[in-house]
């Protein structure tokens, strides 16, 4: 059988004996994944090829054995997570990204191997990017060692920068025409109607005879959409394809004859060979892990895919004969997509991956930085995650491996996983702690949209009691995932001699808060206060807010739902969502937040107002993180409450007094005195002044009861002297008084010149109008009706009363005719309640 890229094969390897590295970009379906790394077998001695997915490197191998007669395991082999097939025999490994820096760390020279392939590398996976950085590094040292970096879509001039201007081979692949076709939603169509109606269309479509490869975001919409179609669609084997479901890849290569509807994650964008397929559905998205910063939650969004990654998806239409593609969205969305995705090192936790990289350079404190980077990760990225594992006692302050650390390397999971392990070691707990870090590992026994049957205080060990029941045959529970529970199984196994821990069926639940508590040292930095919420409130979740900010709700399929703390074992935020949700908890007695693992504990002592009292005492708070543990209230020095106590006036100033508006119309009164030409010496109160007034106000008080009955007038004449206060009282009385011997307030504050008013009645007798600063500011008088409102506004009584008077009395004589409307208001007293009216 002839691939397109076998014409280039031998100056591929030409190239690669005469350079240090190699780029090779090659179209769908160009035989690169298993024809180059066997034809170069001729060439070298071992190679190591690193595929992005386990399914990939699995199936790649199992097929270039086949192609070479030879036994899988033999001549060729593979090494994934949990399984492998090779020998000492074995020249050509097909390994997982992942695998690469465990054999860096057993041994940082790969001796064994001569050449190393990254396939697919357009994807940027963050092991991709690992491996290009450590072979470059260790290439510095092994001039043999060749790097040999192939994709189908390559950032060629970043890539050939990065590598020294390496040679480049670009090979057409065996691509028969694929038609493109856009079918954007009508608006609130759903995912799954939509995509039934693209597969019915393809169905009947004559450029599609053979099978149809739909692309979904994630497992979650595989499963929706399977059962959709199986009710609508009988004249096809739909089956479903993700790495959760690699066993179904054997269904579509069987029974050929049958039209198959392939349901896949991103995983069949590459590498794998799929049978047949003529027809593509691309719903355009896929799910897609990060990290949020401000709380270290990782992140798992639906985003949009790259243009490269949808140029891949149409390609698998066109590998057998000529093909269709339908894009479940428009052209000008596509066209507005990024031409690459961001890589990972840039967006995910890189906390296992810093420790691996200090393990393979022990002798290089911060190894990660020693590594030339074809981009370097975020450095507040690096930064929380180096925090972490000081917190984890995985490194010292220096970036030195510690002998923690080291064992932590040696298991193969997230540095939290393993100090659950070792944590619970040292509790005599190992076999539990183990178990406990590998089932968070594999993302529980149980799925998130199920209820849990009983209450507990941890997600964690009810299903570490769930395991252990099954492994003993103790319980019938179906709900069970079986294949997680073989991983889990599995893993332990692997584990178990070498960490010299007793057999499964040795194992029994014990000490259930001990094993909460190695759970706990591990997570110490997600732990979780409940929040309740108003009864008012129509939600029912559990809200929690976490120790280091922002809150979260409590799944319905967590167990722990009676706990007041607790540590959340698994959560996701969502930058569409203002809370986050805690899937996986675990309880925690009160009393483990005083052994602080992580150092977060802190205490804050300050002088409050005692919200029961109004008294400022000094208040003793203890936090763990941003969560209050405790508080003490104590009495408060004398001096500290009256620093206090000016803070509060001096924020909420004047208002916190009755009379608010009196230093106000003190200032008023000095601006009328300088207008007018009138010496003083009183002071303005602002600045340094007003602090000295507001000291004075808050001398002896106890709380801010007390302090709100004090008067701020007379705060402010305590600070005159009597000669100033006697000139204030005369040239800017506070109330003049009539000749019927009414008192009427000056009103002082506002932007009008200073004022009284009253009714017309009242200003009776009055020979001219009243004046302020010695008789050279008239004030404004306002004259009401008997409706209290102004019927004349003037400065010049005497005028009115001579003048427009008598328009106004005949105009309200009619209205009023009660009232005393005098012809001579000038000469006219008003009587007292019990006297007669009389003129002077």
């Amino acid at each position: 059988m002839q691939y397109p890229v076998d014409p280039y094969l031998s100056d591929i390897a030409d190239s690669l004996l005469n350079n240090p590295a190699v780029l090779l970009k090659a179209e769908p379906g160009a035989g690169k994944t298993t024809q180059v790394p066997l034809a170069l077998l001729k060439h070298f001695k071992r190679i190591l090829v690193i595929e992005p997915r386990r399914l990939a490197a699995k199936l790649s191998a199992e097929w270039v054995a086949l192609q070479s007669g030879s036994a899988i395991g033999s001549l060729v082999g593979y090494q994934i997570r949990l399984d492998s097939k090779k020998s000492k025999d074995t020249r050509l490994l097909y390994i997982t990204e992942g695998i690469l820096t465990r054999l860096f760390i057993q041994d940082p020279n790969l001796s064994e191997f001569d050449l190393i392939i990254l396939d697919e590398f357009h994807e940027r996976h963050i092991h991709s990017d690992i491996a290009l950085a450590l072979v470059k590094k260790l290439q510095n040292k092994r001039h043999d060692l060749k790097l040999l970096v192939m994709s189908a879509t390559l950032e060629q001039t970043l890539l050939q920068a990065y590598l020294g201007n390496a040679p480049s081979f670009d090979i057409p692949g065996r691509v028969f025409p694929v038609t493109v076709s856009y079918r954007p939603p009508a608006s609130n169509v759903l995912l799954s109607v939509q995509v039934a109606g693209a597969v019915q269309d393809m169905l009947k479509d004559p450029l599609c005879q053979g099978n149809i490869l739909v692309f979904f975001a994630g497992t979650g919409q595989i499963f929706q959409n399977a059962a959709y179609l199986q009710e609508r669609i009988s004249d096809a084997e739909i089956i479903p394809l993700s790495a959760e479901h690699a066993g179904n890849y054997q269904r579509i290569v069987a029974n050929p004859e049958r039209r198959k509807i392939i349901l896949s994650t991103n995983v069949a964008e590459t590498s794998l060979t799929l049978p047949n397929v003529q027809g593509v559905i691309d719903c355009g998205t896929a799910r897609v892990l990060a990290y949020a910063p401000w709380s270290g939650l990782p992140t798992l969004e639906e985003k949009k895919v790259s243009q490269a990654s949808c140029i891949q998806r149409s390609g698998r239409a066109g590998r057998v004969a000529a093909g269709i593609c339908y894009r479940l969205f428009s052209e000008s969305d596509f066209y507005a997509r990024a031409r690459f995705g961001e890589p990972e090192i840039q967006r995910i936790d890189l906390c296992q991956i810093l420790l691996e990289l200090q393990s393979i350079y022990p002798d290089e404190p911060w190894g990660f930085e020693h590594l030339n980077w074809l981009e370097r990760p975020k450095s507040s990225i690096v930064e929380q995650n180096i925090q972490l594992l000081q917190n984890l006692k995985a490194i010292t302050g220096d970036g030195t491996l510690t002998e923690e650390g080291r064992r932590m390397t040696g298991l193969a999971l997230h540095p939290r996983l393993s100090k659950i392990w070792l944590e619970a070691e040292k509790l005599e707990l190992s076999e539990l702690g183990l178990l406990a870090a590998l089932i968070i590992n594999e993302g529980m026994l149980l799925n998130h949209d199920q209820k849990p049957e009983e209450h507990g205080d941890s997600d964690v060990t009810y299903q570490v009691q769930l395991f252990l029941d099954h492994i003993h045959r103790r319980s019938r529970r179906t709900q069970l995932d079986s294949q997680t529970v073989s991983r889990v199984q599995r893993s332990y196994e692997q584990l178990m001699r070498s960490a010299r821990l007793r057999p499964l069926s040795d194992v029994r639940m014990e000490r259930e808060t001990d094993l909460r508590f190695a759970i706990f040292s591990a997570f110490a930095d997600r732990v979780a206060k409940y929040r309740p919420l108003a009864e008012s409130t129509k939600r029912k979740q559990r809200h929690y807010n976490f120790s280091l900010g922002r809150g979260a709700v409590l799944s319905d399929s967590s167990c722990a739902q009676e706990v007041e703390w607790l540590v959340a074992v698994e959560a996701r935020e969502s930058y569409n969502e203002e809370l986050g949700r805690i899937f996986v908890a675990s309880g925690i007695p009160f009393e483990f937040l005083a052994r602080d693992p992580f150092g977060l504990i802190q205490s804050v002592s300050e002088v409050k107002i005692d919200p029961k009292g109004g008294r400022a005492k000094q208040c003793t708070q203890t936090f763990y993180g941003r969560l209050l543990m405790d508080e003490v209230w104590d009495q408060a020095d004398a001096g500290d409450a009256q620093e206090l106590f000016h803070a509060e006036v001096k924020k909420k100033w004047p208002a916190c007094f009755d009379d608010e508006d009196a230093l106000a119309v003190y200032h008023r009164k000095l601006a009328l005195l300088d207008k007018c030409g009138i010496e003083h010496n009183m002071p303005r109160f602002e600045g340094e002044m007003l602090d000295l007034l507001i000291d004075h106000m808050c001398a002896g008080t106890r709380s801010l009861r007390e302090l709100a009955k004090r008067s701020l007038t007379q705060g402010i004449k305590d600070q005159l002297d009597h000669h100033d206060l006697e000139l204030l009282n005369k040239a800017c009385p506070d109330f003049i008084t009539l000749p019927a011997g009414k008192r009427l307030n000056v009103n002082y504050v506002g932007e009008d010149e200073p004022w009284v008013g009253s009714l017309i009645q009242d200003f009776f007798g009055s020979h001219v109008s009243p004046t302020l600063c010695y008789g050279r500011l008239p004030l404004v008088l306002k004259l009401l009706a008997p409706s209290q409102r102004p019927a004349q506004i003037t400065r010049d009584l005497k005028g009115f009363w001579a003048g427009s008077y008598h328009e106004v009395k005949k105009e309200l004589k009619r209205r009023y005719p009660k009232r005393a409307w005098p012809d001579d208001p000038e000469t006219f007293v008003m009587p007292k309640r019990d006297e007669s009216p009389r003129r002077k």
